[in-house]
């Protein structure tokens, strides 16, 4: 299902953004940069998850191409819709992926090659793919020979909302957190909870919480399909907060750890490349290998009982900041975001 935003008529350069998103109306954070440069953004947001479906939204949506002077669209498989629309939309409207990422096992490639060099073809229509993920551009650009120099990578973030009115009961005793889809290791945090006696409250979508039929341990709770502010409220409660995945081939809980950053919550994290940007070992948290139950177990124990240790880590991540020069995350700030992703659109179409 798409829902699209309002468009203003004026003689500033036309956008079209496909995103995902459940809100009619919402406006992405690059927006008010680019319109405070005389840009008119339109914004349709692909509310259906499923990747045959979104691919299909963007594919039948009613848009002109041909009338913007940028094409957008967000996440790997809108982006690949958009890829398929432009050879007939007869538009000679620059083609951008903003916050790109690849959150599902499934890629469009078939393994046979002179097929795939078919389809990457339709990926190098576009110009500039803008990642928060170093490891992820380098995924892309391998697996579909995009030219290297199309991607630029930009620290994710946001401005944290207001969650106070939030009406959540967290634990009465310490707990973790962990919240997120895809390719989270709920397996392993559910054994390392048990293993460590620790309560932990896990939040997920509801079709992964179909994938573990196994019942969690009496001291976690399982709760699905929570608003922002709930999660926000519980990661709030907890001492630790966890990002454990089940692989390193996708993207790793970018939000989910830059929430926990701006709250000033340490962190548990699996020792994966494309979160290796955000999460720092012995700096913002405790990396561990993937899914190694003991050593999960052992770290949640640790921050338990070392609240030293556990505040310095969370202070560090509150800062917004990684130990290198050049590195500094504009986590705290989600219209700084938005400004470095308008720079990027704007130097594109210009070139």
């Amino acid at each position: 299902m798409l829902h699209g935003g309002s468009v203003s008529r004026g003689e500033g350069p036309r956008l079209l953004y496909f995103f995902r998103g459940e809100t009619p109306g919402a406006r992405p954070s690059f927006a008010a940069p680019l319109e405070a440069q005389g840009w008119e953004i339109d914004c349709v947001a692909v509310s259906d998850y499923a990747p045959a479906r979104g691919v299909l939204d963007v594919l039948r949506c009613r848009r002109d191409l041909s009338s913007y002077d940028v094409v957008a669209a967000s996440e790997y498989f809108l982006t690949w819709a958009l890829c398929l629309r432009l050879p007939f939309s007869r538009t000679k409207a620059k083609a951008v992926a903003l916050t790109f990422n690849q959150s599902s096992r499934r890629l469009v490639r078939t393994g046979f090659r002179p097929i795939d060099a078919i389809l990457n073809r339709f990926w190098r229509r576009i110009s500039l793919f803008l990642v928060h993920s170093r490891a992820e551009a380098r995924l892309f650009a391998e697996v579909h020979d995009i030219p290297a120099n199309r991607f630029v990578f930009s620290y994710w973030g946001y401005d944290l909302p207001d969650f106070s009115r939030a009406k959540v009961k967290v634990p009465d005793e310490p707990y973790v957190t962990m919240i997120g889809r895809n390719n989270r290791d709920l397996a392993t945090l559910y054994a390392a909870a048990e293993r460590s006696g620790v309560a932990a409250v896990v939040i997920t979508a509801g079709y992964m919480a179909d994938r573990y039929p196994v019942e969690p341990p009496a001291n976690v709770t399982l709760l699905v399909d929570r608003p922002m502010e709930e999660c926000l409220s519980y990661v709030d409660g907890s001492f630790a907060h966890l990002v454990l995945v089940t692989d390193s081939k996708r993207g790793a809980g970018h939000i989910s750890a830059v929430s926990a950053m701006l709250l000033g919550k340490p962190q548990i994290f699996s020792d994966v490349a494309p979160i290796a940007d955000y999460l720092i070992d012995d700096f913002n948290g405790i990396a561990v290998p993937l899914g190694d139950i003991e050593v999960v177990a052992g770290a949640i124990c640790r921050l338990k009982e070392d609240t030293a240790l556990a505040a310095d880590l969370g202070l560090s991540g509150s800062m917004g900041g990684v130990p290198s020069p050049g590195r500094m995350s504009d986590s705290r700030s989600g219209s700084k975001m938005g400004s470095r992703v308008g720079v990027n659109v704007q130097a594109r179409t210009e070139a």
